[in-house]
């Protein structure tokens, strides 16, 4: 027996709530005959359904969560529509369907993957409730009360009844003769003949019903938004008071594992209280509240529905992303997946960065609520939520390798984090700055010892792995806004004030700066930019001129860095962020929903979409970043509260991203040509070990400086200081060995 359904109430105020706000994006590449899809990741989550080793969840525009080990691992289907999907009911592991708005009904026959609309079923009413009564038969209950029917796993359906039109909140079928349905009358429906007539078995005007399970043909419960619980052991025909459930619980939906075992899940969870999931062995003689911190929201949410298996694994799924999982009976909960999706231009709720670590863990620093951050280990599939004691705005996150990175964030005071965990725990370590910053605004780094942030209207920059930095002024601007590297002598930074922006550009490593763009005196700000190289550039930015309207958006390009530059009008929108994948493929994206693509090196650019475009909706819908992550196939797009997620059938970049692996050991020394008396600053990444040894070498491999000494531990692996003034001009080699293994890297000292 299987149960699934939708909580209407929740519904709704979901749908208001998000109406407008969040926008699906389909595009293709140019390239390539294979249409990838663009996914919205951690969405509301209104239906799931367990068979064997599937799991599924469906939710809103159309978007799903597929698992084929019972939730290790998790694909985002396509689901071939952008409706909402609100059921979802297996007849097999490979056999199901999925319903929602608008007459939308789909079918899959291979577990998840692929879908394809169900001829037999069409109309423009919403279908809110599939279940799965057996292999074969099947139920779909429309808004209408419209009772439709399948006897070859939703090939075929027909109507068999129609109920009066009230808000029916949930059905079950415990068999395929007999079926129950539930709603807003107060009313619990009985059919005894496969769904063609139903009676009334009990009534009470004071409750809205919204949970109903039957662990058999005889034993189950129902439950009300009050929460009034009762059950019957005797199929449906008299229904018996339970104790109350605990008063901190809201009943959403529940589920029986056994004829004694029922798990109630709580909706309108908020900061300041958990999810409480109310748990019955005693046939609801006696309730106990369990509080799932792993699954705890930072925001308003509701859970939606809850399926359970016959091995006592459960699945609840709700909105933000949110997806539980039980494998004990409901006793403790782990969170699949808790992305945090808001509503744009909340306050300053933004995520401009993606940092991974390796292929498949990474991070979204989120200024979303004070110190959040949010965690995938699947490539972006899922997504968890990280809060921090603190109050800190996170905003960009650096790693160094596999395990060890960096995070930036600010309180009106500088702060930075580290993690040797590859994110899934920061801790702050102290920095020594010459001159104090209010407000961050970017952070990169070139190599584990060199680095650059922008903060107020100074350039930071430090050459030791973050501990120490030391600012640059550049006199003109009131803030420095992005900074973008090419290589360690070649970087360009925003800077901006009330009347003008610029692009600078310093050819020294940060010593000094020259100004290759401003707007000085015309209707032009600048918003972004990007380098393919030292000589192609491109620089995003809003004419005011045009007016408040979507065609407001300007693009700036230069082929000579930054001597000369052409422009052109965007259609829609004012373009934030660019990314080059290879030197041909290159995305930006930007508010109203922007997103264009080149495949001809920024000569020209197409905007890319496939809705029906709504300038009165989308303008709200803002995006700031764009990432492709290390396998070179997957992009992510983030914003004021979307995280987008596409991945493409090829690589896109034959250049593999710069990570390390936990057991590559790699040193790095700054500068590697330097004076004779100037320091030499070493780090060695990759490695977690408690002894080392380092060694300065000449061009025939004699030691002539031992350096074990000006090495020590750090955040990151192992750092220290080398003196030149011990040597003489020529070449060497500095030699670190850790276990039997030895790396060198070569420098030049010269008088």
């Amino acid at each position: 027996m299987i149960i699934l359904s939708c909580f209407y109430a929740c519904l709704a105020f979901v749908a208001q709530r998000r109406q407008g706000n969040i926008v699906c994006l389909m595009i293709f590449l140019a390239t390539s005959t294979i249409v990838a899809q663009w996914h919205r990741v951690g969405v509301d989550m209104y239906g799931v359904a367990m068979r064997g080793s599937i799991i599924l969840t469906v939710g809103a525009y159309g978007e799903m969560l597929r698992s084929s080990d019972k939730g290790a691992t998790w694909q985002l289907p396509n689901s071939g529509t952008r409706k909402n999907l609100y059921s979802v009911a297996l007849f097999t592991e490979e056999e199901g369907i999925a319903i929602g708005d608008s007459g939308t009904v789909i079918r899959t026959n291979d577990g998840g993957m692929m879908w394809k609309p169900v001829p037999s079923l069409s109309g423009k009413q919403n279908y809110y409730t599939v279940v799965a009564a057996s292999e074969s038969t099947g139920y779909i209950i429309a808004a209408d009360g419209g009772i439709m029917r399948t006897n070859n796993r939703g090939l075929d359906w027909e109507r068999v009844a129609t109920i009066p039109q009230r808000v029916i909140r949930r059905v079950a079928f415990p068999s395929p003769r007999l079926g129950f349905i539930i709603g807003d009358s107060g009313r619990v429906y009985k059919s005894s003949d496969s769904g063609t007539i139903w009676s009334i078995v009990h009534q009470d005007t004071n409750q809205r019903w919204i949970g109903v399970a039957f662990s058999d043909s005889v034993y189950g419960f129902i439950c009300s938004e009050q929460g009034v619980v009762m059950r019957t052991t005797n199929s449906g025909e008299t229904w018996i008071s339970c104790s109350p459930l605990p008063a901190s619980t809201v009943p959403v939906n529940l589920a029986m594992a056994d004829p004694t075992t029922v798990i109630v899940i709580s909706g309108f969870v908020t900061s300041a209280k958990n999810t409480i999931l109310a748990r019955t062995v005693d046939s609801g003689k006696t309730w106990v509240a369990s509080t799932p911190q792993t699954i705890a929201a930072t925001a308003p949410m509701y859970l939606l529905d809850i399926a359970i298996d016959s091995s006592g694994v459960v699945i609840a799924g709700g909105t933000l992303g949110t997806v539980a999982q039980s494998k004990d009976v409901g006793k403790t909960w782990s969170a699949i997946s808790n992305a945090i999706i808001t509503i744009p231009n909340y306050g300053d709720a933004r995520m401009i960065n993606v940092a991974f670590a390796d292929k498949d863990t990474g991070v979204i620093p989120n200024t979303l609520f004070n110190a959040a951050w949010l965690r995938s280990t699947d490539r972006g599939i899922t997504w968890k939520y990280y809060g921090w004691v603190y109050a800190t705005n996170f905003l960009k996150a650096h790693f160094f390798d596999t395990k060890t990175g960096i995070m930036a964030g600010d309180n009106n005071y500088y702060e930075f984090y580290r993690t040797t965990n590859a994110g899934n725990s920061w801790e702050s370590f102290n920095v020594k700055i010459d001159r104090d910053y209010h407000r961050l605004w970017d952070f990169r780094f070139i190599t584990p010892l060199l680095g650059f942030f922008s903060a107020d209207a100074l350039l930071y920059k430090t050459t030791d792995g973050g501990l120490t930095w030391k600012s640059t002024s550049l006199n003109w601007p009131s803030l420095i806004g992005n900074i973008f590297i090419i290589s360690e002598k070649t970087l360009f930074c925003f800077g901006s004030r009330a009347d003008a922006d610029r692009i600078y550009r310093s050819d020294d490593s940060g010593k000094t700066w020259q100004p290759i763009l401003e707007t000085i005196g015309d209707e032009r700000r600048i918003s972004g930019f990007y380098f393919i190289d030292k000589h192609h550039g491109f620089v995003t930015g809003r004419h005011s001129a045009v007016g408040p309207s979507q065609k407001e958006g300007i693009l700036y390009r230069t082929t000579d860095g930054g001597k000369t530059w052409d422009s052109t009008i965007t259609e829609d929108g004012i373009l934030v962020d660019i990314q080059f994948f290879n030197p041909a493929l290159g995305y930006a994206v930007g508010n109203h929903a922007s997103i264009y693509v080149t495949t001809d090196s920024g000569k020209t650019w197409k905007s890319e979409r496939a809705w029906p475009y709504n300038f009165s909706t989308d303008k709200n819908v803002d995006f700031l970043n764009i990432e492709l992550l290390p396998d070179q196939r997957t992009v992510i797009i983030t914003g004021y509260g979307v995280i987008l997620r596409r991945e493409f059938p090829e690589r896109l970049s034959n250049v593999d991203a710069p990570t390390t692996t936990t057991t590559d050991m790699e040193l790095q020394v700054f500068p590697s040509i330097t004076h004779w008396g100037d320091q030499v600053r070493i780090t060695v990444s990759g490695t977690n070990t408690s002894s080392i040894t380092l060694r300065v070498m000449d061009v025939l491999g004699q030691e002539v400086l031992n350096v074990d000494g000006q090495i020590k531990r750090s955040a990151f692996g192992w750092e220290g200081i080398l003196e030149t003034s011990t040597l003489s001009s020529g070449t060497y080699f500095i030699t670190a060995t850790v276990n039997n293994r030895t790396v060198s890297h070569k420098i030049i000292v010269h008088k």
